[in-house]
């Protein structure tokens, strides 16, 4: 196992970093923030999203619910 630690901007670095080595898939957990801490912060896996020509997986906690969900009354 190898480990990088770069410093920067999170969603720059994990997007050159991707292009770097040629990745297939990439593997991100997302966060719970407020909308005023979306607004204010960024959403990297968002920025990374719309920057990679790979496949992205996002892994979400539990205490995150989708919109489509909340619009349907389940859970």
């Amino acid at each position: 196992a190898k480990i990088q630690v770069t410093v920067g901007d999170p969603a720059d670095e994990i997007v050159a970093l991707a292009h770097e080595r040629e990745v297939d898939l990439l593997i991100m957990g997302a966060v719970a923030r407020s909308a005023l801490g979306r607004f204010l912060i960024g959403n990297t896996a968002e920025k990374v999203l719309d920057a990679v020509n790979c496949d992205l997986l996002i892994i979400k906690p539990e205490t995150i619910k989708s919109k489509a969900v909340e619009a349907s009354g389940s859970l």
